[in-house]
This record gives C-alpha cells, sequence and structure tokens, in this order.
C-alpha cells in the first residue's frame, strides 16, 4: 500500500518499416528504459535493442526520437491524413494558382481542385491568413 521508492519503465518502441528492415533486419525489437525516482534526479532515459537473447545499447541514437508504442505520437505518426504545415501550404499555393486562372477564386474552387472538403480548405485558409483573405466565399492572395 507504499508508493514506490524507485520505479523503472521499460518500453518498446514504435519502429519505423525502414528501421525494422534496413538497420536490424526486422529481427530485432526496440526499448527505452526510463526512471521515476522520489528522492532522486531521475535517470536519462536509456535506448536499447533486443536481440534474442541479449539486450545491446543503442549508441547510434536512432531511437531518441522513437515514439513509444500505442502512445498519441505514434498513433499520428501512422496516420495517412496527417500533413505537414508546408504539404498544407503548398497544396494551398498550387489550389489558388491554378484557380486563379479564372478569376475570381472561390472557395468551391478550389474544394473541387484539391478534392479536400470546404471546412478543410477553410482550415487552411485561417492557418495561413497572413498569405490569404477570404470575403463572401471569393479567395485572395494578399500582396507582400
Amino acid at each position: 500500500a507504499r508508493d514506490p521508492d524507485a520505479q523503472l519503465d521499460m518500453i518498446q518502441l514504435e519502429l519505423t518499416d525502414d528501421i525494422k528492415n534496413n538497420v536490424r533486419d526486422g529481427h530485432a525489437t526496440a526499448w527505452r528504459l526510463e526512471s521515476n525516482l522520489r528522492e532522486f534526479e531521475n535517470i536519462q532515459p536509456v535506448n536499447f535493442w533486443f536481440e534474442y537473447p541479449v539486450h545491446r545499447l543503442d549508441t547510434s541514437e536512432e531511437l531518441d526520437n522513437i515514439p513509444a508504442v500505442g502512445s498519441v505520437a505514434a498513433n499520428l505518426s501512422r496516420s495517412s491524413k496527417r500533413t505537414t504545415v508546408e504539404e498544407r501550404r503548398t497544396a494551398l499555393d498550387t489550389a489558388y494558382d491554378v484557380c486563379s486562372i479564372n478569376p475570381p477564386v472561390k472557395i468551391k474552387d478550389i474544394v473541387e481542385y484539391t478534392e479536400l472538403n470546404e471546412k478543410t480548405i477553410r482550415r487552411y485558409l485561417a492557418e495561413f491568413s497572413d498569405a490569404y483573405w477570404v470575403e463572401n466565399g471569393v479567395v485572395g492572395r494578399k500582396t507582400k
């Protein structure tokens, strides 16, 4: 019924296919050892490979930014719908350039070109409000 003075967690890491196949031939699993200490500063997390029957430290630091299995970060990284800021900006810029051939550019034109829904396009336009303006469904590019 007491709280522990020291707790060590071994957490399996979510490997990408590149790392599984190229680096370890798909036979090893990756792990991270973390601590939770009551009276002392926590230890730095330690990453290692389990290659049956031996654990080997990861000296290459390739596991430093890999999320734990089942974590929110791991699930988001597998999502095919997740895009980066650059991808969103490029998609919006390209769609605007193509649609501006027949002015005025309307949101519905951008929706048709990108095959994304209107809510997504409006979110993109709001995200890049420094470059685009919207008025009554018409989109324009701000001059610098």
